[in-house]
């Protein structure tokens, strides 16, 4: 069974912790243009979540893309998760992003890793384009 409310609460612990590291939280309306910053995020539209399995928007070098934030361990789920094209998928526990979105210096740098992850395979798509 699958705990719909306890991914909301992650998502929320997660728009907690990024402006902890620098990345501004934008309105769904600036998707699309330039933010004037390295990074940002914002959240998706109900219709994105729910019908794209798209939770974020994250802008990195230059690109938005599609965030599926999930704290699942179901090997069958993340396979699922990983296998759609053109949403990144980010891997955090519950816990860490609890603690993250308290301030927690190591679950912060954890948080940070599971981007840079997605920093990577944003630029690593952007070279075979």
């Amino acid at each position: 069974m699958v705990n719909y409310e306890f991914g909301h609460q992650a998502e929320e612990y997660f728009l907690m912790a990024a402006p902890r590291l620098g990345i501004p939280v934008l309105d769904r309306s600036q998707v699309g243009k330039d933010p004037g910053f390295s990074f940002a995020i914002s959240r998706a539209t109900e219709h994105e979540d729910f019908c794209e399995g798209t939770d974020f928007w994250f802008y990195a070098n230059g690109e938005w893309v599609r965030l599926d934030l999930t704290t699942a361990r179901d090997p069958e789920v993340l396979s699922r998760k990983e296998n759609r094209e053109n949403v990144f998928v980010v891997r955090i526990s519950g816990r860490t992003l609890r603690l993250a979105a308290q301030g927690c210096r190591q679950d912060l740098i954890e948080v940070l890793q599971a981007l840079q992850g997605v920093i990577n395979e944003v630029c690593a798509s952007l070279r075979k384009v």
